[in-house]
C-alpha cells in the first residue's frame, strides 16, 4: 500500500476484512468471549489497532508513524462513542508524538437498549462488537490524518472521503443511544421532569436537571447550596437512571 490517502476498497472487500478482524480478535483476545462484549480492556483496543493495521493497511501505520499509540476505555464520555487526541511534546521530534484513542464504555454498554438505535457511520450493526469496530474505524481515520497532516476533523470532506473509501462509512456520527435518549424513550423522562428516587431509608422527589452518566436531580432543601431566581434552595443528587421513577400523585 503506497498511499493510504488514495486507497479505496470495494464494499464486499470491506465487509470481508471487517469480519476477518473480528474473527482474529475473538481468537486472540484473552478478555473478549463473544460479540456481546461482556468485558473489554484497553489491551483489546491495542490488539484491534494492530489487526486493522495489518488487514486493512498492510502495516502502513507501523511503517509511517514513529510516535506512541495509547488506548483507553473512558467512563466519562457519555455522548461521544470515541475520541482521538494527538499530543506533541516536541514538534521537531516525530517520535515524541502520542496519539490516544478513547472509547466510551457507557455508549457501548447502552447498545441495544433503544430499538433501532444501532447505526454507526451510516451502517446498521448487528452486535455490540460490530458497533465497536465501526466506532474504532472512525477513530482510525483521525489517526491517519494526524500522521499525514498533523490535524484532523471529521467535519471536513477529506475525512469523509477516506472514511468512505477505506471503511464504507456514509456518515461521520453514530446513532447509538445515550443515557439521555434512554431516559426519554424508555422512562419518558427529560430535563424538567418531576422524578422520585430512593435515598437511604426514604424516598426523595425533585426535578430532573440533566442526564449524563447519572441523572442530576435538584431536591428542595431549605439548607441546600443551590438557589434559583425565586430564592428557593435545593440540594443536588446524582442518581443512577434505573433508580428514577415518577413521583406519586
Amino acid at each position: 500500500m503506497k498511499d493510504i490517502i488514495l486507497t479505496t476498497y470495494p464494499c464486499g472487500e470491506i465487509k470481508r476484512k471487517r469480519e476477518q478482524v473480528r474473527s482474529f480478535l475473538l481468537q486472540r483476545s484473552t478478555v473478549i468471549k463473544g460479540v456481546d462484549l461482556a468485558q473489554l480492556s484497553s489491551n483489546d483496543l491495542e490488539l484491534m489497532f494492530e489487526l486493522y493495521d495489518q488487514v486493512f493497511f498492510e502495516g502502513w501505520i507501523q511503517r509511517n508513524y514513529s510516535g506512541r499509540m495509547q488506548f483507553s476505555i473512558s467512563r466519562k464520555m457519555t455522548n461521544s462513542a470515541g475520541k482521538t487526541v494527538c499530543l506533541r511534546n516536541d514538534s521537531s521530534k516525530p517520535d515524541s508524538t502520542v496519539i490516544e484513542v478513547r472509547i466510551s464504555q457507557q455508549i457501548l454498554s447502552n447498545y441495544g437498549m433503544v430499538e433501532g438505535a444501532d447505526m454507526v457511520g451510516g451502517i446498521k450493526t448487528g452486535s455490540r462488537l460490530e458497533a465497536l469496530q465501526l466506532i474504532f474505524e472512525h477513530e482510525l481515520i483521525h489517526v491517519i490524518e494526524f500522521i499525514c497532516f498533523g490535524e484532523s476533523s471529521c467535519k471536513q470532506s477529506r475525512f469523509k472521503t477516506m472514511a468512505d473509501n477505506l471503511f464504507g462509512h456514509k456518515e461521520n456520527y453514530h446513532q447509538l443511544p445515550t443515557n439521555k435518549q434512554i431516559a426519554q424513550q424508555r422512562l419518558g423522562l427529560s430535563p424538567g421532569s418531576a422524578v422520585a428516587f430512593p435515598y437511604q431509608d426514604r424516598k426523595l422527589e425533585g426535578i430532573l436537571c440533566s442526564i449524563r452518566k447519572r441523572a442530576s436531580v435538584m431536591v428542595s432543601d431549605k439548607n441546600g447550596r443551590y438557589c434559583d431566581k425565586e430564592g428557593q434552595r435545593y440540594s443536588k443528587y446524582l442518581v443512577p437512571l434505573q433508580l428514577l421513577e415518577a413521583p406519586r400523585k
